[in-house]
């Protein structure tokens, strides 16, 4: 900030606005939104993706906390909507107009080709409907839910294990926010049982215990290893049954197969941190 690098200064405050919705210090996250100044400058920066999730997100969970919803007063939310609503005072856009422009930004940029986008546009797009649909149904509440399961998949097959996390943590929270529909209890503990898993594979130790300590039905049985952890899960590249394939080629097939089989390993690697031996 003092050398006037207003990128990296707001880099900075994502980072900060990120930390504070993984805690879920959505007041916290409004304050970091605000000094940010909003959307990240420069289309090529290679870290939009995260801070455009990171700003929808905010906007979206602070249009879900100001919902005019008595199940929030019912919970003891009161003290809470009277601190978010303050924080919205002094007029301009609604948050959830807000979230919808960013949402529209995600968009644009997926369907122009900009890479890390498609698992950022399915989770605002889960985020937007919990925050915007009345929940009244068991249809609304298994649509809600069906579009954070999208969101999962596809921050999995993207290999960002934080908001995979993310995600099942969240959509736990709606489950257990509706749960004249989800009675049992079984979607809410099964979504924040998983989200819980992810965390302690992603080595957030505090986000660990926080959950641990909120919901009595969790218990931290096995404690992460922090020697190794990244935000990247590395997937496999080629499958058993071609790597057996590959011994039965041709000394020509085989060294075109061998540059696959090396570009794989390297990805593995690079991405999640693994020993070279543990891919070997």
């Amino acid at each position: 900030k003092e050398f006037g690098v207003k990128s990296a200064t707001q880099m900075t405050l994502f980072m900060r606005m990120f930390l504070a919705i993984i805690l879920g210090d959505i007041t916290e996250a409004k304050r970091a939104h605000d000094e940010s100044g909003g959307f990240p400058d420069g289309q090529e920066n290679p870290w939009s993706f995260f801070a455009l999730m990171c700003l929808g997100f905010t906007h979206f969970a602070l249009a879900a906390t100001t919902k005019k919803d008595k199940k929030a007063s019912k919970l003891g939310a009161r003290r809470a909507l009277r601190k978010v609503q303050k924080l919205m005072e002094g007029g301009g856009e609604s948050s959830l107009s807000l979230g919808r422009r960013t949402l529209k930004t995600v968009q644009k940029r997926m369907e122009g080709g900009a890479l890390n986008y498609h698992h950022v546009y399915n989770f605002l797009l889960a985020e937007e409907a919990a925050a915007s649909t009345s929940v009244e149904t068991p249809e609304t509440f298994a649509h809600v839910r069906k579009l954070y399961d999208e969101a999962i998949k596809s921050a999995r097959r993207s290999g960002f294990l934080h908001v995979e996390a993310l995600a099942n943590e969240r959509v736990g929270c709606f489950c257990l926010a509706h749960d004249d529909v989800d009675s049992s209890g079984f979607w809410s503990e099964t979504y924040l049982t998983r989200a819980h898993e992810l965390y302690t594979e992603w080595g957030a130790e505090t986000k660990v215990v926080q959950m641990t300590r909120t919901y009595s039905f969790l218990k931290q049985e096995n404690r992460p290893s922090y020697a190794k952890v990244s935000s990247l899960r590395g997937r496999r590249r080629m499958q058993p049954k071609d790597l057996r394939r590959h011994e039965s080629l041709g000394v020509n097939e085989r060294h075109f197969a061998r540059g696959f089989s090396q570009v794989g390993r390297f990805s593995i690697t690079e991405s999640s941190g693994l020993d070279k031996s543990l891919v070997e």
